[in-house]
């Protein structure tokens, strides 16, 4: 075999709680999340022995945001594709030798509560082991997935070049790497809004002031969580909770400006992604999706809108 080419699934958080800072620096997190069907597209191909190693090519489709491309050119040398290989090449030394070059098409946003990079980084672990033929463990790359990122584990088996390809769902604890794929396979239509720049994940975590919750416990939520994804209509959804919201609506209003726009449209569910700054809403409709796009579009100009699936 001398090239791969995978899906780089982006994610949406249906719900996030954040709790108390723990003695390693991170925050207990609780959250749903769904994998959806706008994604990158990577490609690794097996060089010959001159060739530079590694080697990273990035390609972006026609609307993708100017400043998102320069960051991603200017920081080229630290993505976490090449963080991938070095990582996998320490694991399993034979392939450190190998010469690759990895070509990326970028859809995603930076800094969008996505997960584009975490998954970019899943998809070069999935697709390395395939491109040399190695039998790696679902367990072994999740473990080398948690070791760069929290949102790593979850993207393992999320490309359909996975022989063991899981649902659209997963419950994820701890600081968000240890992940239970769950049996939900129900899909749904999502209109993402992107509003146009990037939320610092680090900055909003420091920023955040855990707040306690008595109403939402781990024991419960999750059955509500998947009762409301089987049933859009009910009153009693839990979806669109992110613990996120207080911190950076304060910062950014405008991004609570489109999660009640969305709401007032008539979307069942909504709310922010990750630490944001993308927002989701699901439809029951798929064509609601271009019709909140469109009613969207003539307030909030120049913002990206994803008419996608979880899927």
């Amino acid at each position: 075999m001398r090239s791969v080419t995978l899906s780089c699934p982006a994610k949406i958080n249906l719900y996030l709680k954040v709790g108390p800072r723990r003695q390693d620096g991170f925050h207990e997190v609780e959250t749903l999340m769904a994998r959806l069907k706008l994604a990158d597209t990577l490609t690794i191909e097996l060089l010959g022995p001159r060739a530079r190693r590694p080697e990273l090519r990035l390609r972006f489709t026609a609307h993708y945001p100017d400043f998102c491309r320069q960051i991603l050119e200017r920081e080229k040398d630290q993505n976490l594709i090449l963080k991938a290989f070095e990582l996998f090449g320490q694991a399993f030394p034979a392939a450190a030798h190998r010469h690759v070059r990895f070509t990326l098409t970028k859809r995603v946003p930076l800094g969008a509560g996505l997960g584009g990079g975490s998954s970019n980084a899943a998809s070069t672990l999935m697709g390395l082991a395939r491109l040399f033929s190695l039998k790696v463990s679902p367990k072994r790359l999740v473990d080398l997935a948690g070791r760069l990122g929290s949102d790593v584990p979850f993207f393992i088996g999320a490309s359909a070049n996975f022989p063991r390809r899981a649902g659209p769902y997963g419950w994820a604890t701890g600081r968000g790497e240890r992940v239970v794929r769950l049996n939900e396979q129900q899909g749904h239509p999502v209109l993402v809004v992107y509003p146009g720049f990037g939320v610092s994940t680090p900055e909003a975590y420091a920023a955040f002031d855990p707040r306690p919750s008595g109403e939402l416990t781990r024991r419960r939520i999750l059955p509500r969580l998947l009762e409301s994804l089987k049933d859009l209509s009910g009153r009693r959804s839990v979806l669109g909770f992110n613990s996120f919201d207080a911190v950076v609506f304060k910062r950014r209003p405008v991004l609570k400006e489109i999660k009640e726009s969305l709401r007032a449209l008539g979307a069942p569910a909504a709310g922010l992604t990750g630490s944001g700054s993308s927002l989701w809403a699901i439809a029951q409709d798929p064509n609601a999706r271009e019709k909140w796009a469109e009613r969207l579009s003539c307030r909030f100009k120049n913002f990206l809108y994803f008419n996608t699936m979880i899927a």
